[in-house]
């Protein structure tokens, strides 16, 4: 049986209503960077599971509250070989559904043992490359909905065609207009602007906690669940947002803050054959199986005073022992804050990085 733990944080600061979020001062010091070093040598590979068949995601948008959550446990989608359920360890405490800003507050609180019974991501054939074919959407910040899912994208004038897709997911307590506002501050647009590609930021559609991740009554991963809203999300991306813009099927990235940076660390082990690359900003989840079909270029970011520092460390060294593609940044001097760690690693730069490292197979 598989047992991942889960880094969670609570991040105290309110940031308004709705209202865009201010940007925190940029940490002092140093960033430690590079490709396939992980900050974790010490860490050993999780044990052997078999990974689950991938399939794309189903999207909706959260607004801006603080990421402070941690990773969860991870377990396959239902779909595919094997019953997926994690096991009944969960957290030793969840953390308020309201707190401030992503980018503030000491990171704490939160799951730390939870897990999945057995399996691991899906096997898929993986997205065809070539564009969606979609027509017909408007420039700028548009917001729509796939179902009851909302979300918010920014399509630049220079898109290309088709447009590589980048997935931003919000942490425990926030929501999709918050994160949006959140990561314009920090210079996502500007990023999208520059390189030519979609950010959408969607909302979850988690009825018992504003996250992405989904826990039993006994604060345990319900990975069924989290792994479909997951799914969900990238469905969106590929299909709603799809139908409305020509959305390069080869090009989905997927990055996320706190819980919504656990969001993406799953999003990339569960869907690898979809997933171009991600980037787990302060909060990843250990323990998940490898192999995995697709090897898919993660870069690891956090904060060296984050309480979430050692998962994320110990997550990212399980990719780099499985052979995929890496690049870390431990921000010195940051906590738990994401407009610090991407002052100190520009949107730009982890674009840039995705788009010139290819995925393995």
């Amino acid at each position: 049986m598989l047992r991942i733990a889960l880094a969670c944080f609570l991040a105290v600061a309110w940031c308004g209503c709705g209202d865009p979020e201010p940007r925190s001062k940029t940490a002092d010091a140093a960033v430690v960077e590079d490709t396939p070093g992980t900050g974790a040598e010490d860490i050993t590979a999780p044990p052997d599971v078999d990974p689950p068949d991938v399939e794309p995601v189903d999207t909706s948008p959260v607004d801006a509250g603080p990421d402070d959550i941690g990773p969860p446990d991870v377990g396959p989608e239902d779909v595919g070989p094997a019953d997926v359920g994690p096991e009944d360890t969960g957290p030793a405490d969840v953390g308020p559904p309201d707190a401030g800003p992503e980018d503030v507050g000491p990171p704490d609180a939160g799951p730390t043992d939870l897990g999945p019974t057995d399996t691991g991501p899906e096997p898929d054939a993986g997205p065809p490359e070539t564009g969606t074919g979609g027509a017909g959407g408007e420039i700028g910040k548009q917001n729509g909905t796939c179902g009851d899912r909302q979300y918010i994208v920014y399509v630049p004038e220079n898109a290309q065609d088709p447009a590589p897709v980048v997935i931003g997911t919000h942490g425990l307590g926030g929501q999709w207009t918050g994160f949006y506002n959140s990561s314009k501050n920090v210079g996502w647009l500007d990023a999208a602007d520059e390189f030519g590609f979609i950010l959408m930021v969607p909302a979850h559609l988690n009825p018992n906690r504003p996250s992405f991740l989904h826990l039993k009554p006994n604060n345990s991963l319900d990975w069924p669940k989290t792994n479909a809203e997951l799914k969900g999300v990238l469905e969106c991306a590929l299909e709603g947002v799809g139908a409305l813009y020509n959305v390069d099927t080869a090009a989905i990235y997927w990055m996320g803050f706190s819980e919504g940076g656990s969001s993406s660390d799953l999003a990339a082990w569960s869907f690898s054959p979809k997933i171009a690359g991600a980037a787990p900003m302060g909060g990843a989840v250990p323990g998940k199986s490898f192999p995995v079909p697709s090897k898919v270029p993660i870069y690891t970011i956090c904060g060296v005073n984050d309480g979430a520092f050692s998962h994320v460390q110990t997550a990212h060294a399980e990719w780099v022992a499985a052979g995929h593609p890496t690049n870390k940044a431990w921000v010195e001097g940051a906590g738990h804050s994401y407009s610090q760690v991407m002052a100190a690693v520009s949107p730009s730069q982890v674009y840039q990085w995705w788009a010139n490292t290819p995925k393995g197979d």
